[in-house]
């Protein structure tokens, strides 16, 4: 992800995500000990993997994000499994982690797709390695 260039003051706030009714993809994942903090709590950059995986790999061979933000709504612990729902609107996208027990929001995430530069995303492979 790349921040614009300083200064920072010009930066607009982020408000609040809205979400459309229907998914185009709904997939569970269930909290595990590497997605944890010191605390016990989900990592907040898990919620921007977690948002990458729901991507074929293949949808970055040329692409990459050109924002994301992601909203915090309430904590989530190891043991807990999530509702992971997501909108793609080609060159936009929102997420939304459910917990699936209550229903209740537990992130949200919206962003944008640009175009990658030229070998930005080459793969390592064993003999170029």
């Amino acid at each position: 992800i790349t921040l614009p260039p300083p200064p920072y003051e010009n930066l607009q706030e982020p408000g609040k995500l809205r979400f459309a009714k229907t998914p185009d993809l709904v997939k569970r994942h269930a909290v595990r000990y590497s997605d944890l903090d010191y605390n016990g709590h989900v990592n907040n950059t898990r919620y921007v993997d977690w948002c990458c995986d729901l991507f074929a790999s293949e949808r970055f061979a040329d692409r990459s994000f050109r924002s994301i933000q992601v909203n915090y709504v309430q904590e989530m612990r190891q043991g807990g499994e999530l509702r992971l729902e997501m909108r793609d609107m080609g060159d936009a996208f929102a997420v939304q982690g459910l917990n699936q027990e209550d229903g209740q929001a537990i992130f949200q995430a919206a962003g944008s797709w640009m175009d990658a530069p030229a070998n930005a995303h080459r793969r390592v492979s064993p003999e170029n390695a």
